[in-house]
């Protein structure tokens, strides 16, 4: 087993030690990856398999189930990447469903957030979306909360947070799950401080309260644990889109 494999659930990571690290894995079973990764310009970033992703920037290595491949989504955090011949740059929100034919290199140093392997089935929405487009921020949950939405599928919803005032809100519960990573500023609930570069993964029976202040930024996504044998599968699907 690895060292850094976490839970499914009710799992935080501080990233007091990731100015060291060259890919940092936040959750890592047979068949999905989720980490922050540290790169230098030039450098490739898979996109064949979990497997690889580990073997090229860890000394670990994990067999891995590479029949249930299913496409990367990625949060550029600092730097440039270059997906084929098409720079993105900081801030940047993408989702690959596919990765046949696809190269990821760094463009510049760069830090990415990069989930492999888990759209959930049925999900064949791509994303290339620049966040930092003013108009597409709307009102969010309360006063002094705006979000960005990126994607919806099913139970799935996936946005940023972005703070502009100290304000506190409780998401909505949802029975499939958060996840939270702090990309600036300073999170609280309850129990903790987190800092940039936090990740918090939480099942519904932890879900609280959220505050945050000027500045602070999240990656916000709800709805995607795995399935609850009591969850209702006829749930309806959103339509796909490739728009922004």
């Amino acid at each position: 087993m690895l060292p850094f494999k976490n839970q499914d659930f009710g799992t935080s990571v501080s990233m007091t030690t990731f100015a060291m690290e060259t890919l940092f894995p936040l959750e890592v079973t047979a068949d999905r990856l989720t980490a922050l990764m540290k790169l230098p310009k030039g450098a490739d970033i898979p996109t064949d398999n979990i497997q690889a992703a580990l073997k090229l920037l860890t000394e670990h290595s994990l067999e891995v189930n590479t029949q249930q491949w299913s496409g990367i989504e990625m949060l550029i955090l600092e730097g440039t990447c270059r997906v084929n011949k098409t720079s993105h740059t900081l801030d940047s929100y993408l989702r690959l469903p596919t990765t046949k034919d696809i190269k990821i290199t760094a463009a510049s140093d760069c830090i990415i957030f990069i989930k492999y392997n888990q759209f959930l089935e049925g999900d064949r929405g791509d994303r290339i979306i620049n966040t930092r487009q003013p108009e597409k921020w709307l009102p969010g949950p309360v006063e002094g909360i705006e979000i960005r939405p990126l994607h919806v599928f099913d139970t799935e919803s996936i946005m940023l947070l972005r703070w502009h005032h100290a304000a506190e809100f409780k998401p909505r519960l949802n029975p499939r799950g958060e996840e939270i990573l702090v990309m600036n500023g300073l999170l609280q609930n309850r129990d903790h401080l987190y800092r940039q570069f936090s990740w918090i993964r939480n099942p519904i029976e932890d879900w609280r309260k959220w505050h945050g202040n000027t500045g602070t930024l999240a990656y916000y996504k709800s709805g995607h644990f795995p399935d609850d044998p009591k969850r209702n599968n006829d749930s309806p699907k959103s339509p796909q889109s490739n728009s922004d």
